[in-house]
């Protein structure tokens, strides 16, 4: 083996790792913002309960 196919095979073993790492960084990534969307759906679902709870009693007092 010569050292140019030699560098080539390190050359491409690291873009490999560096492909890999970068991926699981974006899987990591995709699923805390897909976790905080949906924390944010739900406090907004409650937030649209309590008004309308709210409103349902006010519509009774009146």
């Amino acid at each position: 083996m010569d050292r140019s196919s030699a560098f080539f095979s390190v050359e491409t073993t690291c873009t490999f790792k560096l492909r890999v790492n970068l991926f699981n960084h974006l899987q990591i990534l995709e699923k805390s913002t897909v976790k905080f969307w949906k924390e944010n759906e739900q406090k907004g679902e409650e937030k649209q309960i309590s008004t309308g709870s709210q409103s349902f009693q006010n519509n009774f007092i009146l």
